[in-house]
């Protein structure tokens, strides 16, 4: 399956793992159809899109206090549009029900995918790689997440990245002192997990998942150090019977 010697295997979080994205989806629609009466829930899911690309990323980075600021901003420029020369403060309700939404989404919701603790149990008895957790996000955020999970004992090593690139991937290698030939990245964005591992010279499993969060969206390309699974289970029992 795989020609170069694997040392390394370096897991996705959110959307690999455990469910996160559907959390983020509830909360925008809900967010949406909440202020409706400044928009109709397309174009206000528009803005909020709009401000998540252009604002939120470059000032505030991922997770959820950076949306809970940009569903803020999102009430405030829809409030606005529509005032049309009246009061635009935003009420004490809308504001405590903004921050309502970011409370939901800082809390861990975590739903562990079906045979990933496993699959996990048998790579790790199986003492062939070293397994890194390599996210990406708020530090904190991910760590609550990680300890919700109850997944923390599997890993050798915990890599939460500001961003999925070359060169954190290149620092990646570094820590765990493995060549990038040697590191395989099981993730299901397209952008993040795969693309830049095989730049690198590694090796990459994607795992598409129900949900796929818009930046995250690019052009896939076939590799031959590229595998594509179903399942994070698929890919355990396809890498232990190699």
């Amino acid at each position: 399956m795989l020609e170069s010697p694997i040392k390394v295997l370096a897991l996705d979080a959110d959307d690999t793992l455990w469910a996160n994205e559907h959390n983020y989806r509830q909360i925008e629609q809900a967010f949406c159809r909440y202020f409706s009466s400044y928009g109709t829930p397309e174009s206000n899911y528009a803005l909020l899109m709009e401000l998540e690309r252009t604002w939120m990323l470059p000032n505030f980075g991922y997770g959820a206090k950076a949306f809970t600021l940009t569903m803020m901003e999102c009430a405030l420029q829809l409030k606005e549009r529509a005032a049309r020369g009246e009061n635009t403060a935003l009420t004490a309700e809308e504001v405590r029900t903004v921050a309502d939404y970011g409370k939901f989404l800082m809390i861990p919701h975590i739903e562990v995918f079906p045979g990933v603790r496993t699959s996990l149990e048998r790579l790790k008895a199986s003492g062939r790689w070293k397994l890194v957790l390599a996210s990406k996000g708020d530090l904190q955020e991910q760590m609550d997440k990680l300890k919700a999970s109850g997944l923390e004992s599997y890993f050798d090593h915990i890599q939460i990245m500001v961003e999925k690139d070359v060169l954190n991937y290149q620092r990646l290698c570094r820590t765990m002192n493995c060549r990038p030939e040697e590191l395989l990245m099981v993730g299901n964005s397209f952008k993040s997990d795969i693309a830049p591992v095989l730049e690198l010279g590694g090796s990459a499993c994607y795992i598409p998942s129900e949900f796929t969060w818009f930046v995250e969206v690019v052009e896939e390309f076939d590799h031959p150090h590229l595998l594509r699974c179903k399942t994070f289970e698929e890919f355990a029992e396809r890498l232990l019977n190699e």
